[in-house]
């Protein structure tokens, strides 16, 4: 999303949008608990029903923030909220046990 305003030529509050989204979920995916992510503090279940309530977000923003009439802005949202219901269905939303990293033992 962070890309998407200069590549697709739209500024103001869609822009902006697009920038606060990109970090929120960067540092959103660092504090989930999956396998790459280096601090584990959120449940991967949390993070699939946080994934229901961006996507819904992502899909109603245009409209609810008044930004419909920048098609480029306006498409780009509903692509992502339908990009993210299937990311969503296409995951399997099972925890995974927390490991010890390399070369610390558990006391």
């Amino acid at each position: 999303m962070g890309a998407a305003p200069p590549l697709l030529g739209f500024d103001g509050l869609p822009a902006t949008l697009c920038y606060g989204i990109a970090i929120g979920y960067f540092v959103f995916a660092m504090l989930t608990n999956t396998p790459t992510a280096p601090f584990r503090l959120i449940p991967f279940r949390v993070h699939g029903g946080v994934e229901i309530v961006a996507g819904l977000g992502l899909l109603a923003a245009p409209w609810i923030l008044r930004f419909q009439d920048v098609e480029r802005a306006k498409w780009l949202f509903v692509g992502a909220g339908v990009l993210t219901f299937a990311v969503f269905a296409l995951t399997q939303w099972i925890e995974e046990p927390k490991r010890a990293r390399a070369g610390h033992q558990p006391a």
